[in-house]
Order: C-alpha cells, then structure tokens, then sequence
C-alpha cells in the first residue's frame, strides 16, 4: 500500500492570524483528504528525487463523508505547523490559487492550497488514531516566513532535526519565538536585526526574568542563527557579538531536607497499597542513586540486576549514557517490596515506576510515569507529612549528595556516582558549609 504525504494550508479565519499548515498521509489513493470529493493530485513526474506536487483543494469545507473519511484516514502522526502573520490576510471568499511549492504553507493571502511533500513529523501526537485528528503546535513566526520558503524549512529543521531533547526543544522553541515576535512589533525583518536589537532584547529580559533564564534564551536565538547561517539564509549572526549578564554560581539552588525530614517524609507514607509503595520506592531511587528523575522514571524492570550478593542499578541517563549505581541495602529493601506487591518481576521489559489510574491505588497500568506526575505526587506526600518547603523531583538528588558528603564521602565519588561530568556541577549540591544552626546565631550578644 502506498503511502504519500499532504500538506494543506489556509487563513484561519480569513484574519491576520496566521497560516495553519496540516501535514497528514493521503492512503493509496492519491487523493487528498481535504481536497473536493472527486479531485484528484495529479501524477507524480518520474523524477529520482521526491518533488511537491500540487492537488486541488476546494474553497468550501468537505461534505460530511468526506470528513468522515478523513477522520478514519488519520494518522498517529498528523502534525499542524502554524504561524503567525502581521500582514493583513484577504478572506477566504476570495477565488483559491494552486502553486506547487516546497513550502510550509503561503503568504497571508487568503489561499488555501495541499501539496504533495515527502514524510515530515514534528512530534507523533499520539499511538492510536483518534476520532479527531490531535495535533503538535509549532509556530513558525511571520518574520522567518516572509523571509521564503527555505528560511521556513530550516527553522522547522532547526527543532526537529537538529535539538534531540524534547525539554530542550521546547524552551528553545519558546525563546525564538518570543525573540522574533519582539522583533515583528518594531518592523524587523530577519536580514536587518543587527547585533544592537539583540543587546536591546536581553536588556528588556533582565527586567523580568533572572540571569540564567536570560542566558538560556540568548543560546537559543544565538544557536539558530547559527543553524541558519549553515542553511545559506542569512549571512551573519547577530547575537554573536552580544553577551548575557554575568551569573556566578557558587551554591545550588534546589531545595534540601535535613535528615529527619527526609525520614520523616517516607515514614509518613504507608505501606498498605502498591501506590504507596512505588511511591516510596521513587522517593528512595532518587535518594540513594543521586539519579535524575528523567533516570529513574526510565528504569525497566530489568535495571534492577543482582550482583553478588548485592544489587546494582542501570540507569540510562542524559545524554544517552548508561549509569550503572551499587544499590544501598535500603534501596534495595524498598524496591524488592514494590516489585513484589506490583508483581511485574517477570515483565523485565517492563516499565519500573508505572501509573496508578484514579482512585484505585490497588491498580497499576503499563504505561510510565512522568515529570509532573512524579512532582505532583512528591508535593502531596509532603504536604502530608508537614513539610511546607518547595521541594521537588531535584530536591532528593541534593540530599542524597550532600548526605554523602556530609557523612565524609569524598568529592570524586560523589561525582562519579551523580554521574557529573565535572566537579563542580558536584560542588553545587554540597551544602555542608551553608547550614548554620540556631547556636551559632545566638553567640550574637548585645
């Protein structure tokens, strides 16, 4: 069964919005599924190389079969592309022009058009087709539209291909496009932004935000003028020249618990259902293997191996690297009681840390946990158990390093085992010498 990929792009509603682009698979037949019942794409030239063909699209919505059709016709990996526009846009009254371009959509003029393209993805919205076709945002500002068409495909690229990690991507994605949103409200195009527009930009950021947000959002935009200047769009990089405000870290700021709060938080939770359980056995990997939380909640079943006598712990870190951790005797102990009681020991390709559905903490599904539902959870354990500071997925992983330390566990192993490539990444975390405790403060005599 063949398989060709549709782009289809219209005004939203017919106003200076934006352009929204959908990128879906026509099946077989060669027929666009926004297109009017009938039209058909027209054949595709026998070249090597795949070319964007242009099909029909009709001015009106389709019929009720047709939308019917293309509700079961839909893909896992529809994904919309959108993108703002400053320039004012004809309705979509107005007769509908085709042209054949390799493009993320057109200028704001009221067209609406679908082309033949070869397979592009952002992000794949869901495992299962939907009764409505779900869809991942991505905006492509007006200034790098109006700039053509390979200036809109290298800043897709910019996201898709070239930035791996989706934490990543999605910060950066925020920053530019914050960047050249400021730039469309003073009239820039992409080839005047001068190193001066720039230094203006972080100097009104430094207003609103600290000295690492800023010097992330400076990467960003800096970064992709790199991409662009690699991709032949522009011949400078005007954020080269421009430096973000000092910043000098000495200490970490992620919250840390004292010891006996930290035993008093796992203490408060009990053991009488499994979700009690996974969630001490969390708080506990966190703890006791200074993993990251995207570590540990990529753990299988598997990675918890024996060894001897003793057990180890594969955690598959950022960065693609594997961490192998001895396991402490109370981890250990935890773990093997969450196993037992979820009963996955024999699904070793399983997920370690799952999701509890609802109110039944009795049931766990097959799907893992994430990011904020780890931190919602550790939130609420903590408002249970009395402790009123903002602690976090980070907060453990400081206090097992700074427990380490405290108990004359030297720097390197620290180190090697937070799996940092330098030691001072392991520096931040010790806050040994930053506790001052209420008898020093009271040798203040007046």
């Amino acid at each position: 069964m063949s398989v060709s990929w549709c782009v289809s792009a219209r005004v939203r509603g017919g106003h200076a919005n934006g352009i929204q682009v959908t990128v879906h698979p026509s099946l077989g037949s060669g027929r666009c599924p926004n297109a009017r019942s009938g039209a058909t794409a027209p054949p595709r030239p026998a070249v090597c190389a795949p070319r964007p063909k242009l099909c029909t699209a009709s001015q009106n919505h389709a019929p009720a079969g047709r939308r019917q059709q293309r509700r079961s016709n839909a893909s896992p990996f529809n994904t919309v592309f959108a993108r703002s526009s400053s320039s004012t846009a004809s309705s979509l009254s107005q007769p509908h022009v085709s042209r054949a371009l390799p493009v993320i959509g057109t200028k704001g003029d009221g067209w609406r058009q679908t082309y033949h393209c070869p397979p592009i993805s952002f992000r794949p919205s869901s495992h299962r087709a939907p009764s409505r076709p779900r869809a991942t945002l991505s905006i492509v500002p007006a200034l790098i539209a109006h700039a053509g068409d390979q200036a809109g495909w290298r800043y897709v690229e910019f996201f898709s291909a070239n930035i791996r990690n989706p934490n990543t991507r999605r910060a950066y994605a925020r920053a530019c496009a914050q960047f050249f949103a400021w730039c469309e409200d003073r009239q820039l195009a992409l080839t005047t932004i001068r190193s001066v527009h720039v230094a203006t930009w972080v100097e009104q950021l430094q207003e609103k935000h600290s000295a690492p947000g800023v010097k992330q959002q400076l990467a960003a935009v800096r970064m992709l003028f790199d991409w662009l200047i690699t991709g032949q769009v522009v011949p400078t990089n005007p954020a080269a020249a421009v430096r973000g405000p000092k910043h000098v870290v000495k200490t970490g700021k992620t919250p840390v618990l004292e010891a006996a709060e930290w035993r008093k938080l796992i203490d408060s939770i009990p053991t009488d259902t499994v979700r009690d359980l996974r969630d001490r056995a969390l708080i506990a990997t966190l703890t006791y293997s200074f993993a990251r939380i995207g570590a540990a909640l990529k753990m299988k079943v598997e990675g918890l191996q024996p060894k001897g006598s003793a057990w180890r712990l594969r955690l598959h870190e950022k960065g693609g690297r594997y961490h192998e951790m001895p396991c402490h005797h109370s981890l250990a102990e935890a773990l093997h009681a969450y196993v037992a009681a979820a009963d996955v020991a024999e699904d070793r390709k399983g997920w370690l840390f799952r999701t509890s559905p609802g109110h039944n903490a009795t049931v766990l599904t097959e799907q893992p946990m994430d990011q904020s539902a780890a931190w919602l959870m550790i939130r609420r354990r903590a408002a249970a158990a009395g402790i009123h500071a903002q602690i976090g997925n980070h907060t453990f992983r400081a206090t097992g390093i700074t427990a380490y330390l405290e108990n004359g566990g030297q720097l390197a192993h620290a180190q090697t085992m937070a799996a940092h490539e330098s030691p001072r990444t392991t520096k931040l975390y010790d806050r040994t010498k930053d506790r001052l405790t209420q008898p020093e403060v009271e040798k203040i005599r007046l």
